[in-house]
């Protein structure tokens, strides 16, 4: 809402949509239908909202210990009430949009061992570093590492949980490796950035920084260091290499917690609605979505 009473339709100058009396919503899994900026706008503007995204869920608690990921058109309450149209990641994948994805799920991480945190959504940190610890879990990473280096792998992205971690790694790799964080100053991470992408560094360490909206399809590897409950999460982990360039006959996910035994593979992750308005995110024939968190997680 402007200044002078008036809310502007404004127009992407490469994407013409053109939208007059509504509201699209880019990433609308975002909105919180409890409060917040988001839900002030709407109440306010009182126009038709239309909201796009890839991960259509939020993750909700019962107030007991228990988590589940609910769709956003069955939270209560919710901003949007019905799904309007859905783009298959399958149907992406056939069109050339995602790059062919090859799996490499490393065997041995044992999350029974980790302990969960009192919602059940994630891990406990000290958990998490104890773990690592007692089964040297930063050394099978840089050992993981270093073989994609050695068979020409040339651009690699790290995902891990921690800092030091992450320092660790980068440092044990030397001059062809960095890290970047939410610490870091804006200018010394898109410095990285820049020498990651001309080739001058080949390995970037990440701590929730890269997770979402970093384009660089010629991007060859991710490794995935970290074990994760979240759906959101891992899918936009596995995103940041998927896009297509003719520099690359695959990508390659590496995924060393078993994340990829729970998620399976992102675009054959499906859409389906079993009654009518009634849907859920399906991996094979696995729910992902409206079910309890410990569910998702059972063998």
């Amino acid at each position: 809402m402007c200044g002078d009473g008036y809310v502007y339709n404004l127009e992407v100058e490469d994407n013409h949509n053109y939208f007059v009396n509504n509201y699209l919503v880019h990433n609308c899994h975002l909105c919180n239908a409890k409060g917040g900026m988001y839900k002030e706008f709407f109440e306010v503007v009182g126009e038709k909202i239309i909201g796009l995204t890839a991960t259509p869920y939020r993750l909700s608690h019962d107030g007991f210990g228990g988590s589940i990921l609910k769709f956003l058109t069955r939270t209560n309450p919710r901003v949007f009430s019905k799904v309007i149209h859905v783009t298959q990641t399958g149907y992406l994948a056939n069109q050339g949009y995602f790059s062919k994805v090859e799996y490499y799920p490393i065997k041995g991480f044992n999350r029974s061992e980790i302990r969960l945190n009192s919602t059940g959504a994630d891990y406990l940190e000290d958990s998490e570093k104890t773990y690592y610890t007692k089964h040297e879990f930063n050394k099978s990473v840089l050992d993981v590492v270093r073989r994609l280096l050695k068979v020409g792998k040339t651009r690699i992205l790290v995902f891990t949980k921690f800092i030091e971690e992450a320092d660790t790694l980068s440092s044990e790799l030397g001059d062809c490796a960095a890290m970047v964080n939410g610490e870091m100053k804006t200018k010394d991470r898109n410095e990285i950035i820049k020498n990651f992408r001309s080739g001058k560094i080949k390995v970037v360490t990440n701590v929730g920084v890269l997770t979402l909206g970093f384009d660089y399809p010629e991007l060859e590897v991710v490794v995935i260091a970290r074990p994760t409950r979240s759906l959101t999460l891992y899918y936009q982990m596995v995103g940041r290499c998927v896009r297509p360039h003719p520099s690359k006959q695959a990508a390659w996910v590496v995924d060393m917690c078993g994340n990829y035994d729970i998620f399976g593979r992102v675009e054959q992750m499906r859409l389906v609605e079993f009654n009518d308005n009634i849907w859920y995110v399906m991996s094979g024939n696995r729910k992902l979505t409206n079910v309890y968190l410990n569910e998702i997680m059972k063998d």
